[in-house]
């Protein structure tokens, strides 16, 4: 069973009257409760193809289908509230709201779905023991290590249970330690709770662990693999 098809994808770009293109006919499938990584060089299209599958922008043609839904027949405020309930993020800089406490954060895409106050106390408990935070649930971001962020960004990207998690080089602001037990926490989470992750890196712990790698050179699909040692020339 398939979380993501992508389907002749493209995206083009203007700067000033010049085009640019960032997505070419991009075509791929990755199966649902999976860990999966895009990679390629700087420019290759990994970020914006990221922010197509995640709902924040729209291609030009193609279509993605998103469990079971092609999400680009949705109206916005639609795509919004599917944004909401099936995908979850992660960033490289973390994005915490800094006025928040640890528990406060996690707890935020709750809120928004408007879930009841001991629903959200009881998943965000479970969620801070889960990336091994507990006993940090009232401190705020600018008190924690970046390792202990981006836990803290991994718990909110799974707080509303979603069928798929989006990262764009979630190690890249880490030193190789703290990367590596990410890398393993994530890996950890996906057999756990059957989520499918999507990752956009060059970290070489991600790709070796994935179980499919998608290859982007120049928005295009280079080569894609079930598994590291079978990676093919597409």
């Amino acid at each position: 069973m398939t979380i993501l098809n992508v389907r002749d994808v493209s995206k083009c770009y203007r700067l000033g009257r010049v085009p640019v293109p960032a997505v070419r006919n991009v075509s791929f499938s990755i199966a649902d409760a999976s860990f999966s990584v895009l990679t390629g060089p700087s420019g290759s299209g990994k970020t914006s193809l990221l922010n197509l599958i995640g709902c924040l922008d729209r291609p030009d043609s193609g279509s993605i289908e998103i469990a079971g839904t092609q999400v680009g027949k949705l109206a916005e405020k639609a795509l919004t509230t599917f944004r909401r309930q099936h995908l979850g993020f992660v960033f490289q800089n973390f994005n915490l709201l800094a006025a928040l406490t640890v528990a406060e954060n996690i707890a935020y895409p709750l809120q928004l779905a408007k879930q009841g106050a001991a629903a959200r106390k009881e998943r965000v408990a479970f969620l801070l023991d889960a990336v091994g935070l507990n006993g940090k649930d009232g401190r705020r971001p600018h008190e924690l290590s970046g390792g202990e962020r981006q836990r803290v960004a991994i718990a909110r990207a799974l707080a509303a249970r979603p069928r798929l998690v989006l990262a764009d080089e979630p190690t890249a602001s880490l030193d190789r330690a703290t990367g590596a037990q990410i890398v393993a926490l994530m890996r950890r989470l996906q057999r756990e709770h059957g989520v499918s992750f999507l990752f956009a890196s060059h970290d070489t712990s991600l790709i070796a662990g994935a179980d499919t790698v998608i290859n982007l050179r120049d928005g295009a699909l280079q080569a894609r693999a079930a598994g590291i040692d079978q990676l093919v020339e597409a």
